[in-house]
């Protein structure tokens, strides 16, 4: 399990919380409610949590709305001639306006990136590793060969993991390819990473 730090603002308080990963999906514990999530932007109260329990936060089909919350993410920048250790900090802010906003900071680096349309995760990624200098990559699973975005939602699907499919994945180059190949033997989350990653290099989720 990895955790992260972070923090959870509303109308009724602000409080540092943790965020994990665990599996396939994002947990936090907030005011003594656990929330789950497959996509970081849709956290809902755990399956059972009695109702006098979530009175005090914002809930619009079952999710967490009308706050702002975010995590900070270690993660390595491979650059040609070394290694550096960089922070992903990620913050929604799903008030009046939704934002997502993710900024990449290191003491060499200070990148940034925004969806404030759709508050869509994969969507600000890709913005954000855009402006990476070239031969340059993050080492974490959307930076990696061997995932894919469910091919039926453009840049808001689940994240997909084909490492143990490799050649089928270097394969399935079009959109209609990756339907063909979906569902994934796994899934993960992007900020997640393991031993087989492989840089994607030039594949740009977006040609999918």
């Amino acid at each position: 399990m990895k955790r992260f730090p972070g923090y959870y603002r509303d109308i009724n308080g602000s409080e540092s919380v943790v965020f994990a990963l665990e599996g396939s999906a994002y947990a936090v514990t907030i005011r003594g409610v656990r929330f789950t999530a497959r996509q970081p932007e849709d956290f809902e109260p755990e399956e059972g949590t009695p109702e006098e329990r979530l009175s005090t936060f914002s809930l619009a089909t079952n999710s967490l709305v009308a706050c702002a919350y975010g995590f900070h993410v270690p993660l390595i920048l491979v650059c040609p001639d070394h290694t550096e250790e960089v922070i992903l900090s990620v913050a929604f802010c799903l008030e009046a306006t939704h934002t997502l906003t993710v900024r990449l900071l290191s003491p060499s680096l200070d990148l940034s990136a925004q969806d404030d349309k759709d508050t869509y995760f994969d969507a600000a990624l890709e913005r954000l590793l855009a402006q990476l200098p070239l031969q340059t990559h993050l080492r974490f699973c959307f930076g990696c060969r061997w995932g894919a975005i469910e091919p039926c939602y453009g840049l808001n699907g689940n994240f997909g993991c084909f490492r143990t499919r490799k050649a089928e994945r270097e394969a399935a180059q079009s959109h209609k390819a990756l339907m063909h190949l979906w569902p994934p033997p796994e899934h993960r989350q992007e900020i997640d990473r393991c031993e087989e990653f492989t840089p994607r290099g030039n594949r740009n989720w977006q040609a999918h």
